[in-house]
């Protein structure tokens, strides 16, 4: 008691000379209580020392004391204006960056934590800036509730840096509360004020920042005019579309780039002409965002100018313009995709040139185009054509499945370079004609592992009365990898012979081989296979169950969704996620209401599963909780659910609740449409 009486003293003082220049602390060295700490003492006192580094070394070393320092408080709070530059050395001695005594102190007050408070509060009525910026920064970290709104006062103080420095704690203090105060220094004189407002708004992520963050778009500051674009590309709303086309033509590019990438949410025709202008802007990340906003289902307007960019210069831009005319589909993405696949990679990344040729790939294959057959075979065939290219056209082939692929395939089994060969013998196991089975039991026998990991594959997929013997041969072999592909081909056969070595699989304890068992019992599907898939589920000493759950979806066993709907409730995290995501690809429409509740799960990672697979069902039920979802702070979780509704509904309203809201009132009978495998529901733009 006697010791708490002394600091309300002290903090008399503090008061009282409040705006004294000297750079010691404004209390009379004399007024430092005797009672306190003698480790605590010897700090205090050195924060009289006249030399600047000792007085920054003592209110560092009082915060390393933390709540056993709290005597200090005082002391540190009448330190908070001395602004007196030192270089301070790194944890190796060796690079130095500046701070000063004023700073550590708050720093130090940060770590005291609540007991700081009240002093901090009366330290923001000092007439020094130096003393409220301090005191605004210790009370943004302490995060304590009585000082949110002090906080957001400081927005009007008469300092720059002051108003500054509470924009940095609001975004720090995470409380949307703070939003209006934030919208309204949107438009502070000071550029360095309206920076940290805009970030503090996309930190806070709230569609009442919306107003502000389009008006920024005109801020005579490039950085404030690209943050200010960046916030809008995470709210989807639809009030900022046609801002943000007026953006792309912004004389600095990443104003350009934030604004293309904020238009690639909303799939809008207005935005068509300008981002076809900026697919052949200077800057490639402007051009590579330019062409993933354009990618939309039949936006034929855009094939010609993504299919310049397939010789871009740029791997990435590339790669995103064949994922883009993937989306848009249609026999007119096919030819130039052939050519680029021709073409083969233009440059020395072999990653990001393997992505590329992925992408065009899979662009191909969604196409559906029967004249792609044809030249898919003529580049397998051309001794001139790239390795890369000659094996990305024998997977294609592969995936597209078409009869007409078999006997280029058999031949390319003897081409020179093994990665073709082995794309091939994949290649013929989904064709599924038996005729290469011969062909691909000599492979199993290859030294070469990806030779024979898609040589057991294959051999699953066409089946037949060989195959499970022979790979049984090779289940023997030492390699986890290989006996992992092994299981799973196993697994493709359907035989019921398989199910014997599928089930010694789960008895491995090699984690690789174990996957691959619990994976292959997927891939067969019987009901005992599901049976066993059922038990390892629900074993909590099963060190696969994650895996497990997608395998027991695999079989589509009527079992299937009552199980993962109980994990969904009672389950880790891990196996709450996988549930949630498995769910949708069984079509559970038994399994909304779990769903609907997985929303509010306390994982992120369970929620945004679950708004994907209520996309998948897409049925009337869905649609409300999706709604719903778009009042939580979980921004991710708002995207997943604007996604879903507008892939389930065919309209787009973004992340506007009561835009949504208003057109389900008004049209309760509209036509939905389940998303199917909701691709851009898992991978949002």
């Amino acid at each position: 008691m006697r010791v708490q009486t002394a600091l309300l003293a002290v903090l008399l003082d503090v008061a009282l000379v409040a705006g004294s220049v000297s750079a010691q602390p404004t209390i009379p060295n004399s007024r430092v209580p005797s009672g306190m700490p003698t480790a605590v003492r010897k700090q205090i006192e050195r924060l009289y020392s006249e030399d600047a580094a000792v007085r920054h070394e003592a209110a560092v070393a009082l915060g390393k004391m933390e709540a056993k320092a709290t005597d200090a408080i005082p002391f540190l709070v009448a330190i908070l204006h001395d602004g007196t530059k030192v270089a301070v050395p790194d944890e190796f001695g060796y690079l130095s960056t500046f701070s000063d005594p004023g700073s550590a102190a708050a720093s130090a007050l940060v770590k005291m934590g609540k007991p700081a408070v009240e002093p901090l509060l009366a330290a923001l009525r000092d007439g020094d800036p130096a003393v409220r910026e301090n005191a605004v920064h210790a009370l943004s970290w302490i995060r304590d509730l009585q000082g949110l709104k002090p906080v957001m006062a400081a927005l009007k103080d008469p300092s720059p840096a002051v108003r500054r420095q509470a924009a940095v704690g609001l975004a720090h203090f995470w409380d949307l509360r703070a939003v209006p105060a934030l919208v309204a220094a949107a438009g502070d004189r000071d550029r360095d004020v309206r920076a940290e407002v805009i970030r503090a708004l996309n930190n806070l992520q709230d569609m009442r920042a919306v107003p502000a963050l389009i008006a920024a778009l005109d801020d005579s500051d490039a950085s404030i005019r690209k943050d200010a674009a960046y916030g809008l590309s995470q709210l989807w709303d639809p009030r900022s579309i046609e801002p943000l086309i007026t953006a792309l033509d912004d004389e600095e590019w990443t104003v350009r780039w934030r604004a293309a990438d904020a238009l690639t949410w909303a799939r809008d025709e207005r935005a068509v002409p300008a981002l076809i202008e900026r697919v052949g802007d200077s800057d490639w990340m402007v051009a590579e965002s330019a062409a993933g906003a354009l990618a939309w289902e039949s936006n034929s307007a855009a094939v010609e100018p993504l299919t310049s960019l397939l010789t871009h210069k740029n791997a990435q831009v590339r790669a995103k313009a064949a994922k883009a005319l993937a989306i848009i589909g249609g026999p007119e993405v096919v030819e130039p995709l052939l050519a680029a696949l021709l073409a083969g990679p233009h440059g020395e990344d072999a990653e990001e040139e393997q992505r590329v040729l992925r992408e065009i790939t899979t662009a191909l294959v969604e196409s559906a185009d029967p004249s792609s057959v044809s030249r898919l075979v003529e580049i397998l065939k051309q001794e001139e054509a790239s390795v890369p290219a000659r094996t990305a056209a024998a997977s294609a082939l592969g995936e597209v499945g078409d009869a007409r692929a078999f006997d280029p395939l058999m031949a390319a089994l003897d081409d020179d370079d093994l990665r073709v060969r082995s794309a091939a013998g994949y290649a013929l196991g989904l064709v599924g004609d038996a005729r290469a089975t011969d062909a691909l039991l000599e492979l199993l026998k290859s030294d070469d592992f990806g030779i024979q990991a898609s040589a057991a594959l294959a051999v699953g997929e066409i089946g037949g009365e060989k195959a499970v013997p022979a790979l049984l041969d090779l289940l023997e072999h030492g390699d986890p990898w290989l006996r992992y592909y092994v299981f799973r081909g196993l697994g493709y056969t359907h035989e019921s012979k398989a199910l014997p070595p599928l089930l010694s699989g789960l008895k491995t304890r090699e984690p690789t081989a174990l996957e691959g068992a619990v994976l292959g019992l997927g891939s067969l599907g019987s009901e005992q296979a599901a049976t066993e898939l059922i038990g390892v589920v629900r074993d909590a000493g099963f060190p696969a169950r994650e895996t497990a759950v997608s395998a027991l979806a695999n079989t589509k066993d009527e079992r299937a969704s009552a199980v993962l709907s109980e994990l969904l409730v009672e389950g880790s995290a891990a196996l709450r996620q996988a549930a949630a995501g498995d769910l949708g690809r069984l079509n559970a429409t038994n399994a909304v209401g779990d769903l609907a509740a997985a929303l509010e799960d306390k994982s992120p990672e369970v929620r945004r599963p679950a708004a994907s697979s209520l996309a998948r069902i897409g049925t009337r039920e869905t649609v409300q909780p999706l709604i719903a979802a778009l009042r939580t702070k979980d921004l991710e979780l708002r995207k997943a659910a604007a996604w879903a509704l507008s892939e389930i509904t065919g309209r787009n309203f973004g992340m506007a609740r009561d835009l949504w809201e208003q057109w389900w009132r008004d049209h309760p009978e509209a036509n939905l449409t389940p998303a199917g495998d909701c691709y851009p529901c898992t991978h949002l733009p």
